[in-house]
């Protein structure tokens, strides 16, 4: 059982086929339109001879819906004759609720009567109310990301080492070299774009993760599904590493007269919905800051590029903290991703002289898993 985080959790209802199909890793339909309860209805008192179909996203786990007998589909050995290889056949097999109660631990377990829906207990089913299930998202409680990261932290944890959760910071105004986990503020931002688009982001950031993790198990090309995946990540690191260093609005030219009189926690629900009522400069800026990520990301789908996987033979690869200067992706230590056809392979020379225009281009730090081994003279940090 499932339930929504916010108002847009609902894409799309049907009592049939709705339509939807995956596109980078989520499920979405060709024309999103506002919901109405009917909607919702129709698609329960309606529904077609085979089964109706909710979109959902951004939701979150709430329980285990069960309907007695509960069963479950196994792999199971077939009974051969002596001498005859073992096959083995998926059916339903029996399982009992004190067994889903321990295969899915502090997980709450429902089912349904007639007119009550049901929770199993210590001492048995038990009604319970709709609303100790579904607890609406309450905007007097709504806690906004603060700490925003330019390069997701799973980017920057994919040059940590084995048992260390660290990597290497050369810092270039004092020329000093130290260690950094994926918190370190030179990674992240404060609130610095708006909260709708931070959250929004989070379904292309998964998608590109996922790809990631097929080229480090040795994909070497990516289809044009996959160069789009890479292009719209890019296009995120690529904005954000622009925000952090051009400043928009100073000062209250566009300050509201009249300030909203909302609670706070009120004005970041609603900014997280894309409603922006604080009149405040530093939200006209976050609203101005998420924009030109989103029109970025849109971009990508007029413009289609084609990426290419590039490894090094030898030596590691920096990370600069300027991403909007050209176009690569860092996926770890001996990888990168840039516009291209065809898988590309450095050897030694080439690593450095790459690392060498990503030291030069960045404008704070770079990092790697190992300076030393970047070929950039740039000496390790101490360790404990």
């Amino acid at each position: 059982m499932i339930a929504p985080t916010e108002s847009k959790s609902i894409v799309a209802v049907a009592p049939h086929d709705a339509g939807s199909y995956v596109e980078n890793g989520a499920r979405v339909v060709a024309h999103e339109v506002d919901i109405e309860v009917t909607d919702l209805n129709q698609s329960l008192t309606e529904r077609g001879d085979n089964y109706n179909e909710w979109v959902v996203r951004n939701f979150k786990v709430v329980g285990l819906f069960v309907a007695e007998p509960a069963t479950t589909w196994q792999d199971v050995p077939m009974p051969m004759s002596e001498g005859m290889p073992t096959h083995i056949i998926g059916q339903d097999v029996d399982i009992s609720i004190p067994q889903l109660a321990e295969d899915f631990k502090g997980l709450p377990i429902y089912s349904l009567s007639e007119r009550e829906i049901l929770r199993c207990t210590a001492s048995g089913w038990h009604p319970v109310a709709h609303s100790d299930i579904y607890s609406p998202v309450h905007e007097e409680n709504y806690q906004p990301v603060v700490r925003q990261h330019v390069l997701p932290a799973a980017s920057i944890q994919r040059f940590f080492s084995a048992g260390n959760s660290c990597v290497e910071v050369f810092l270039r105004p004092k020329k000093k070299s130290f260690l950094q986990g994926s918190s370190w503020g030179g990674f992240v931002e404060i609130r610095k774009w708006d909260e709708q688009v931070e959250k929004g982001a989070n379904v292309l950031e998964a998608a590109f993760q996922d790809l990631v993790d097929r080229i480090i198990a040795g994909q070497d090309a990516l289809t044009p599904e996959e160069s789009l995946v890479v292009a719209q990540f890019w296009a995120i690191i690529s904005e954000r590493s622009r925000a952090r260093r051009q400043p928009l609005i100073s000062g209250s030219m566009l300050e509201s007269i009249t300030p909203s009189a909302l609670p706070q926690t009120h004005l970041d629900h609603l900014e997280r919905q894309g409603i922006f009522m604080a009149g405040t400069t530093e939200q006209i800026n976050r609203a101005a800051y998420g924009l030109a990520q989103t029109m970025a990301i849109l971009q990508t789908r007029r413009r289609p590029s084609s990426w290419r996987i590039v490894r090094a033979n030898e030596g590691q690869f920096l990370v600069s903290d300027n991403y909007h200067h050209d176009q690569f992706v860092p996926v770890n230590p001996t990888t990168y991703l840039a516009p291209g056809n065809g898988a590309l392979t450095l050897d030694l020379t080439a690593v450095e002289e790459f690392n060498k225009f990503l030291l030069a281009a960045s404008e704070q730090y770079v990092f790697a898993l190992s300076l030393s081994e970047c070929g950039v003279g740039i000496k390790a940090p101490p360790r404990g």
